[in-house]
């Protein structure tokens, strides 16, 4: 089985993919909220997109946890003695059979604050009271941790990098013959926080095109969900590499997965209007409008 911290962190993505699963008919069907601000709507939902995208990824996600895990081969090495340190690239090789054990309540903590405080930020940015518009950012953000999820199974459980507590005789001893000692490529946890904190960003910088804060909106959201790299690698549980392609990798998907979305919303609304010409003229006159 995964260790604790990694089952918490994934329960809470998904559950975050729950809530926007059932965010997405009760916005449907409940009471009128109070008339949107045009200027605050960036998305809408499309219940046959979000619908298809939410369940199937979840499963996907889900899935490698409830079955495939217990017919995942144990590390091939780091039992008994510890994994060889030669085969770690020399970037890498530093943080090999190192590990500090107080750093993953750290990394819990540091991963658990800054998704909150996110998610509240984006709350307080819109307004409380315009729940259904911060209830379509809520689904849209989860979609990203969705993807990030289930991008980071694909790759750690194709790759199967060793932990870097596998390289340290003796360390964590009930987890070095479990599965998911050999996920350390590349850091999920690392990829979730990054994807949560670009979507956020970016729904912000959406909403306030014009401001000067928006570089460090980016730059402060980005340095919290550095300490979740940080601790992870101290841990023990990931490598520099994987976290740095964690954050990439999150950030990436965080920007681009809104960034579609907010496209989608503002071809919806497009308007293309025909009138018969002034007297005496030819023709017709056509008029585009909407938000660009």
């Amino acid at each position: 089985m995964e260790p604790l911290t990694s089952h918490a962190r994934s329960r809470g993505a998904l559950l975050l993919a729950a809530t926007a699963l059932f965010a997405i008919p009760a916005s449907a069907h409940a009471a009128p909220a109070p008339e949107p601000d045009p200027e605050q709507q960036i998305y809408h939902l499309d219940v046959a997109l979000d619908l298809s995208l939410i369940v199937g990824a979840s499963v996907l996600w889900a899935t490698p946890y409830l079955v495939a895990t217990t017919q995942t081969d144990a590390p091939w090495c780091g039992t008994p003695g510890a994994c060889a340190l030669s085969d770690v690239n020399a970037f890498d090789r530093t943080q090999a059979g190192h590990h500090m054990a107080e750093m993953r309540s750290v990394a819990d903590a540091t991963w658990a604050v800054p998704a909150l405080g996110f998610l509240i930020f984006d709350v307080a940015d819109v307004g409380g009271r315009r729940w259904h518009t911060w209830l379509t950012d809520f689904v849209v953000i989860g979609e990203t941790a969705l993807i990030d999820g289930v991008l980071g199974e694909i790759f750690s459980r194709s790759i199967r990098r060793p932990r870097p507590f596998l390289y340290e005789d003796g360390v964590y001893p009930d987890e070095r013959t479990q599965p998911s000692a050999t996920l350390s490529f590349f850091a999920t946890d690392v990829s979730q926080i990054f994807g949560l904190a670009s979507a956020v960003s970016y729904s912000w910088s959406l909403r306030h095109p014009n401001s000067t804060a928006r570089k460090w909106v980016f730059l402060g959201m980005y340095l919290l969900s550095s300490t979740v790299a940080v601790a992870r690698v101290l841990s023990g549980d990931n490598f520099m590499s994987d976290t740095i392609v964690g954050a990439i990798v999150g950030g990436s998907i965080g920007v681009a997965w809104p960034a579609m979305r907010n496209w989608m919303f503002r071809q919806d609304q497009l308007t293309l209007s025909v009138a018969p010409p002034p007297a005496g003229a030819s023709g017709i006159v056509a008029s585009l409008g909407g938000r660009f």
